[in-house]
């Protein structure tokens, strides 16, 4: 029984390295981008089955795309690395329920959009202490939840400053039964 685990033990650590290592690489990113246009419901759409692979039977993912959101210029691998950390954090701790992802646009003048995807769980929730914490690097809402959800603690601080790059923010509000990521 033993080595037929091998193969899937092996898979998992192999997949938790590449993503601490791509976590690693994106955190040390300096202002490096490589923006084009992009479609945003187009590229949302496109993560989606990849994010639903890792979500349980009791979780559902909807997206909630603004029919308006058209094509900006942006750099489309740091988004996928936003939306990938944030909903990923949102998928892991959903048990049971759901994780939406919002997208809407909004011009505050011609030359610049604004981009504003509201990824919002049905999850265990945070306190203050926790929020407080939240985007520090190699930081878990409390060190059980490392040990029981797994992480490297650089997903939220790594979209932080990715989002920042481009000229954004990252934010948490906790809402009475969900949380809001922004």
């Amino acid at each position: 029984q033993a080595i037929a685990a091998a193969p899937a033990a092996i898979t998992n650590v192999v997949e938790r390295a590449t993503l601490l290592t791509t976590q690693l690489l994106a955190f040390g990113r300096r202002g490096q981008m490589s923006p084009r246009v992009l479609d945003l419901n187009e590229a949302t759409t496109a993560l989606a089955p990849m994010l639903r692979r890792l979500i349980g039977e009791q979780v559902h993912l909807v997206l909630a795309l603004d029919d308006d959101s058209g094509r900006v210029r942006v750099d489309a691998g740091q988004l996928d690395q936003i939306l990938v950390n944030l909903v990923g954090n949102a998928i892991k701790f959903t048990e049971s329920g759901e994780v939406t992802i919002g997208l809407s646009m909004t011009d505050s003048d011609p030359a610049h959009t604004r981009l504003n995807f509201h990824i919002t769980d049905t999850g265990i929730g945070m306190d203050a202490p926790q929020v407080a914490r939240l985007f520090q690097p190699f930081t878990q809402a409390e060190s059980s939840t490392t040990r029981r959800f797994g992480g490297t603690g650089l997903g939220l601080a790594i979209s932080r400053r990715l989002a920042n790059l481009l000229g954004g923010e990252a934010e948490v509000r906790v809402l009475p039964g969900a949380n809001r990521v922004r």
